[in-house]
This record gives structure tokens, sequence and C-alpha cells, in this order.
């Protein structure tokens, strides 16, 4: 057996402020999906952004299967985040607010426990259809048009026939706007074994846009 990697995309148009639909193959152990979205912003629009990285306006990255079920729906900012947890690193982003550059962003969504799991995969064909869904929150404020963004599929090949144990589920669970010193008291889900709860902080900014 062994790994393959193909562009399922490559430098697609991604609506400026909008969602990105794409259909994934009908066969195949998907690993993992890399994404690498590019877009130069309008000079100096983020010199005084509270968001001024591209990844902070991918506001939604989602896998669904089977018209309604979701795999994968988390924020770009969190897709970041689980890249390093599941793998310790990830390729560097092109992040700056000045002038008008091109910005990178890229993340992994990753299937199993990181790159490369061969226990832990999603299995296409056991789905009647799975979609990618990419949802940006830009405007022309910042961003002068549409963005352009590269979708790469890890499959693993000739696998003998050996099926994956199952795939991991990563969705939002509960947001919230919190209070000074507050306790918040949440029960877990049941439905569902539990690996990982990943917390994110967003901290208030004063007018230098500081965190408070």
């Amino acid at each position: 057996m062994y790994w393959q990697r193909e562009f399922l995309r490559q430098g697609e148009a991604w609506t400026n402020g909008g969602t990105l639909k794409l259909d994934l193959p009908k066969i195949g152990l998907l690993g993992s999906i890399m994404i690498h979205a590019r877009r130069a912003g309008v000079t100096d629009a983020f010199n005084t952004a509270l968001k001024w990285r591209l990844i902070d306006y991918i506001s939604k990255v989602e896998v669904i299967v089977n018209g309604s079920e979701p795999v994968k729906s988390i924020t770009g900012e969190v897709a970041k985040g689980l890249t390093f947890f599941d793998g310790g690193g990830g390729a560097p982003d092109q992040e700056f607010n000045y002038g008008s550059s091109t910005k990178r962003a890229h993340f992994m969504i990753n299937f199993g426990r990181r790159l490369f799991d061969r226990r832990f995969m999603l299995d296409l064909s056991r789905f009647d259809s799975a979609e990618l869904q990419l949802t940006n929150d830009g405007s022309s404020t910042y961003f002068g048009g549409d963005w352009t963004v590269d979708v790469l599929g890890y499959y693993l090949r000739d696998a003998g026939g050996v099926a994956p144990e199952g795939y991991f589920r990563t969705e939002e669970w509960r947001k919230w706007t919190t209070v000074t010193d507050e306790r918040k008291y949440l029960d877990l889900p049941t439905e569902r074994k539990i690996r990982r709860v990943l917390l994110h902080v967003l901290p208030a900014f004063g007018t230098n846009n500081n965190a408070d």
C-alpha cells in the first residue's frame, strides 16, 4: 500500500464573501485534505483591522456527506490549530497588514489522528455523496476580487482490502461571549466517544487593536 497525493482542484476561483462547493470523488480511502488559499488585499486596508490574516476570513470549513451530515464543520482558525495538534506543524502562511501583496493560508483536514494515519480514514464509497464546502467572509473593503484555492487529497492506495476502523468527526459544539469572572458549566455530549476538546479563545480588543 502507498499514499497518493493529487490535486482535487488547482487554481480554483473562490468568490470573495462566498462559499465554494466541491464534490469529492465517489470512491477512495481519503486520509486528509490540504487547503492552500491566497488573495491580495486592498492596499493598507488591514492597517487598523482586527482581522488582518487571510485565515481570519475563512469562516467555515465543512465536509458534508449524504447531503446533510457534517463530518467536519469548523472555522479556518480552528482548522489551522488542529493542523498543529494533529501533526506538530504545517506550511507557514504569508501574513502582514500592510501593502497589497498576496496573503496565503494553509491548513489540513485530517479524517484520522494525523496525516498518513492508516487506521482511520474517510471511505468515500460508503456515502452517496461527499462535498467540501469552504466559506469566507471577505468583502471589497479588504479584498479587490475573488480568492484562489488549491485543494489536495491524500489517498491510501492498494490497501489490500483492509477497511479503515472509522474516521474522526470534528465540529463546533458551543460558541458564546464570555463575561468578566464568568464560570461556565457545560455537559459534554454522550452520543459519541470524544477524542479531543479544543478551546478557541478570541480576546476583546481596544481602540488601538491591542488585546484587552
